[in-house]
């Protein structure tokens, strides 16, 4: 299993809140898109591959695990 370097919490909480709102814009279809979205690699509207930058499936899982879990703890629906 790989290792990350830790995050700022604040940076943390900040993207847990913002999950689901949008974050940019889909490249093919223009729609707009969630982190969520961009951390699962793949537009929800078109199915078109999303790329949220230099970062590896495995870690944007990771990413994607720890911020549903900090939404859970900060009190909003995963």
């Amino acid at each position: 299993m790989m290792t990350f370097p830790q995050p700022n919490q604040a940076d943390v909480d900040r993207a847990a809140r913002e999950l689901y709102q949008p974050f940019g814009n889909c490249g093919a279809c223009k729609r707009p898109v969630t982190l969520a979205d961009a951390l699962q690699f793949k537009c929800p509207h078109c199915g078109a591959m999303y790329l949220p930058g230099p970062i590896t499936p495995e870690r944007a899982r990771v990413m994607l695990d720890t911020l549903k879990r900090r939404r859970r703890e900060l009190g909003f629906a995963a």
